[in-house]
């Protein structure tokens, strides 16, 4: 396994975590009242992390193929 490769293996934990922090972000807080953006951020979140999750395989698949 070269360099390279053992480096770019990183990079599908990173996005996950990303996806993690994310989604954290949209969870509500007690103390929040509900407000009528929270709706089209969590549409949004909701869309990053689908788009996320299905982007993620691909770039694993890709690192693993390297030479």
């Amino acid at each position: 396994m070269t360099t390279a490769k053992t480096i770019l293996g990183v990079i599908p934990g990173l996005q996950a975590t990303a996806l993690v922090g994310r989604a954290y972000k949209m969870v509500p807080k007690k103390w929040d009242k509900p407000q009528k953006k929270q709706k089209s951020n969590m549409m949004k979140g909701f869309f990053d992390i689908t788009v996320g999750v299905a982007l993620m395989k691909p770039t694993a698949q890709m690192i693993n193929d390297m030479k």
